[in-house]
């Protein structure tokens, strides 16, 4: 009987990943994981693809995997500073079993252990006809302290609508998600500054 299973997980197309291919498969891989009650082990995903965003991914495997209490482990491999060597560099980490985890188990229940403050947990944020550059770079701090970023205003799970000081749009706004807070995008760099959650009353639009 076999004990050991190989999957194959295809997140990114042409340079561009995808994190909607990723959430889809880390689902479908918990599933199958408790199904056959086995503990999950993965490379450092994305390593060396351009513009990969490590906190989303992180965030991801949390949620499907190890808040699932399904045992993770994620493991990095040491390089030796060549490019021309990193097989040789990867097989020798391999051999002498010099890799390392960027979780424990807690309490022998494989739960991920990620040392960051979580004061953005439970907010849902939809940014407003924001840039590229500067949504990337926000996104990026939201994953970090445990939030979420929704790709569309749905008013059940948003819960801050994030826009420009200039936004004309925002009676709009509210008649879609009348629970929502919309607020100058301002308001998040000032958290992230401070590194707390700060009340929205001077940033609401």
């Amino acid at each position: 009987e076999c004990d050991q299973y190989v999957a194959l997980i295809v997140a990114q197309h042409r340079y561009k990943f995808d994190f909607t291919a990723l959430d889809s498969a880390l689902r479908g891989l918990a599933k199958r994981a408790k199904e056959l009650k086995a503990s999950v082990h993965l490379p450092r995903i994305g390593v060396g693809s351009q513009g990969f965003n490590w906190y989303g991914t992180e965030k991801l495997i949390k949620k499907y995997l190890s808040s699932r209490r399904i045992p993770t482990y994620i493991y990095y491999f040491k390089r030796d500073g060549s490019a021309t060597n990193n097989k040789r560099s990867n097989e020798e980490s391999l051999g002498n079993n010099k890799r390392m985890t960027i979780e424990k188990k807690a309490n022998d229940k494989g739960r991920l252990k990620i040392h960051l403050p979580s004061y953005l947990s439970g907010i849902h944020i939809f940014f407003h006809e924001i840039d590229d550059n500067t949504k990337k770079r926000l996104q990026r701090f939201i994953y970090t302290f445990d939030g979420d970023v929704d790709e569309k205003a749905d008013s059940n799970t948003t819960t801050h609508i994030l826009a420009s000081g200039e936004c004309r749009d925002v009676l709009a706004l509210k008649d879609a998600c009348p629970n929502a807070l919309i607020v100058n995008i301002e308001w998040l760099d000032v958290c992230v500054s401070q590194g707390k959650k700060l009340q929205t009353d001077i940033y609401e639009l």
